[in-house]
Formats: C-alpha cells, sequence, structure tokens
C-alpha cells in the first residue's frame, strides 16, 4: 500500500516562509490562515450538507465528493454524520490523481485568512471545512480528551527559536508512527527535520482514512504550539512540539436573507492577536 499523505513539498509544509538562501523554513504564526473554529450545530449540518448537494452540478467539488460516496467503506463512528467522514475520505484520498484535493484545499486555507473579506470572496470550500473541521473535534471528544503523541516528517531543514509559538496553518497530516513519519523523510541528506508533536486537537482518522495503514493523526490550522528542544541525529533535525491552545475565530453557519450561506461570528469569540482590531459583527456570504 503505498504511503501518500506526508509526502510533502514546500508548499504543503504549511509552518512558515521558506527562506530560498538556504531552503529552511522558519517556524512562524502563519498569519493569514484561515483558522476558523466551527461550533456545530444541526442546523449547522444541514446547512454546509446542503450547500454541497445544491451546487453539485456546477462546481469542480462535485466529482471529488461523489469520489468519496463512491469508495468510503467504513463504519460511522457511533455519534457522527455519514457526511463528517465523507470530509475526511475526501481529504485523505489523494483524488484527482497528479492535483489532489488537500493539496487544493490546504493552498487556500493558508492564503485566504488574512482578512474576513479574503475569506469570503476567495475561499471556495467553506461548507468541506466546516465539516472537516466538526469531524476531527468530534472524533477528538470520542478518543480521548488528554494529549497524543504524533510525528511528521518533511524533507526540508526547520528552524523556530525554542520558548516560542507557532502553528502549521493548514490541516496537517502526522501519524501515530514514527516510522511511518520517517519515510517520508530523504535518507540520503541530513535536510530533514521530524517533528515529535504533543498535539491538544489532533484526532486520529485512521477508521475512515483512504490510507489506514498510515496511523493518521489530523491536526487543525488553529492548533498553537510552544516550540520545544532540538536535536541533530542521522538524518537530520528533530523539534519538539507541544501543544497549547486553539488560536482562531469561532464561528457559525447561518442561512442569509437571500438564501446564501453565512458565517456569523459566535459570542466571545477567540480572537488572535493579529485580528484583535477587526469589526467581526459583518456576516460573511460564502459558498462552498
Amino acid at each position: 500500500m503505498p504511503f501518500i499523505l506526508l509526502c510533502f513539498t514546500y508548499e504543503e509544509l504549511s509552518v512558515a516562509s521558506v527562506s530560498e538562501m538556504n531552503n529552511v523554513i522558519h517556524l512562524g504564526m502563519m498569519e493569514s490562515s484561515a483558522a476558523y473554529i466551527f461550533i456545530q450545530s444541526d442546523e449547522s449540518d444541514k446547512i454546509a450538507i446542503e450547500n454541497i448537494k445544491h451546487n453539485r452540478e456546477n462546481n469542480t467539488f462535485a466529482d471529488i465528493w461523489r469520489n468519496a460516496e463512491e469508495k468510503m467503506n467504513c463504519t460511522i463512528p457511533r455519534g457522527l454524520r455519514k457526511e463528517y467522514m465523507l470530509a475526511v475520505y475526501a481529504y485523505t484520498a489523494q483524488y484527482p490523481v497528479g492535483n489532489p484535493f488537500n493539496k487544493i484545499f490546504n493552498e487556500e486555507v493558508r492564503k485566504y485568512g488574512a482578512t474576513d473579506e479574503i475569506y469570503a470572496k476567495k475561499f471556495k470550500f467553506k461548507s468541506f471545512q466546516y465539516l472537516l473541521t466538526v469531524a476531527l473535534q468530534k472524533l477528538k471528544d470520542d478518543s480521548t480528551k488528554s494529549a497524543v503523541m504524533s510525528y511528521r516528517g518533511i524533507r526540508i531543514e526547520a528552524e523556530g527559536a525554542e520558548g516560542s509559538e507557532m502553528r502549521f496553518g493548514s490541516f496537517t497530516s502526522s501519524s501515530f508512527s514514527k516510522d511511518v513519519a520517517l519515510r517520508f523523510i530523504n535518507k540520503t541528506t541530513k535536510s530533514n527535520t521530524l517533528f515529535e508533536i504533543r498535539t491538544l486537537y489532533g484526532a486520529n482518522i485512521t477508521q475512515c482514512s483512504r490510507f489506514p495503514g498510515q496511523k493518521e493523526v489530523l491536526i487543525p490550522p488553529y492548533e498553537m504550539f510552544r516550540v520545544g528542544k532540538s536535536s541533530s541525529g542521522k538524518y537530520g533535525k528533530s523539534i519538539s512540539l507541544m501543544g497549547q491552545r486553539k488560536q482562531g475565530i469561532r464561528v457559525k453557519l447561518e442561512m442569509g436573507k437571500d438564501g446564501e450561506v453565512i458565517v456569523v461570528p459566535c459570542k466571545g469569540s477567540d480572537i488572535s492577536a493579529s485580528r484583535s482590531l477587526w469589526i467581526l459583527a459583518a456576516l460573511i456570504s460564502i459558498t462552498i
């Protein structure tokens, strides 16, 4: 069985900017990330699901969702909707071949969260982001509320000051297995990084993943980590990351007056420092 999800490119690193001079990534806050924390409700579920179905015929996302419906073969965890797990499968499916949806989706998550207006106008997969976010929240609640250890290997050197904070800024694959993570480094060089991650909000998605052998823990874009100690090893650097808290805006889905789906900030929204001056009362028109 091929192992695909942890095969990273620079664009998929989703941790910071890449220095063109020395090919080193600098761990940071990913300020442009669409790190929205969606709050689940039956009404929001209905809105997201109907929005995806309604736009099937006219959206490039239609084939991706249809493929998940046809190919997913797993037992839906108790208390979770099938559509949550379809989102997980669609994310892990590596479909379409050559330009997988998870790469396209994460590029948008990283780029289109600088302001609410940019997110509203440019981000095309908002209903999907809601379903995937809720899936991770529910799976985490059903497994354990404590932190879990996972590992992520990348073929480039990363650096960050010990004690500083960072977030991946997109939905980020890791594995319960260090051996799995090490399959995705370049063992002919020492220009690799192995992240040893203590995640509070990453969820075990093995049950309905396209590739269950990867023992995947999927980390949401809003989880904040403290950078721990780094060390050098046979194939490069190891860096420990300790989950601290969520950092993003808490939102819910509603139906607007004109029949469009809108995102509404919740009362007591968690607002990151970089967004503290934004006006959050405005409703955000969205599509899928």
